[in-house]
């Protein structure tokens, strides 16, 4: 009864890795509802099994040592994975340079610029969980998320009143309330 850590994470990766590919197993789709579950952050701690899609109903994993697997995610970065729109790409992208604290073409400032532009195309809650995450593990970002904040929050001040017309209110007035 006590609260799992990142170790513990790290073994349940490990066991879900091996029950997945005893059962040859490749790609896994989790809803919503199971993202905090023990079984999706013991995937996210195994570097085996990098997320290649996420969005506010669902998130798939997939098994970088198989060959469909490598395939969609090699596909991220060299334009073959195809996405609904430019936004959930942007979100993905963003998640591996985060992670990576950088990556050889990317900084992580261009992570969140991904990562605003995903969010401004599409408010989603996996792009403005890119935008606070920036904010909280890379200090050096800490002027532009703020800069964002500030953007965002006088839009949203001036258009509120369209945008509670629109789909995807909840997530710009949750934005809002960050932003504040």
């Amino acid at each position: 009864k006590r609260e799992l850590n990142n170790t513990d994470y790290i073994g349940i990766g490990e066991w879900a890795d091996k029950m997945l590919r005893e059962h040859d197993v490749w790609l896994v789709l989790m809803p919503l509802r199971q993202f905090d579950s023990a079984f999706v952050k013991g995937l996210e701690s195994n570097p085996d099994w990098p997320v290649v899609f996420i969005s506010d109903e669902q998130m798939i994993f997939v098994d970088i040592n198989t060959p469909h697997g490598k395939k969609l995610f090699d596909g991220i970065f060299d334009n073959k994975t195809l996405y609904p729109d430019d936004s959930y790409k942007n979100i993905i992208v963003a998640r591996h340079i985060f992670l990576s604290g950088g990556m050889e073409k990317h900084s992580v400032k261009d992570g969140l610029d991904l990562a605003i532009d995903a969010f401004y195309s599409k408010p989603s809650l996996p792009a403005l969980t890119m935008i606070l995450s920036a904010d909280r593990n890379f200090p050096d970002l800490k002027p532009y998320v703020n800069n964002f904040y500030e953007n965002y929050l006088n839009d949203y001040l001036k258009k509120r009143n369209l945008y509670v017309k629109q789909d995807g209110y909840y997530i710009r007035i949750f934005a809002a309330f960050w932003a504040a």
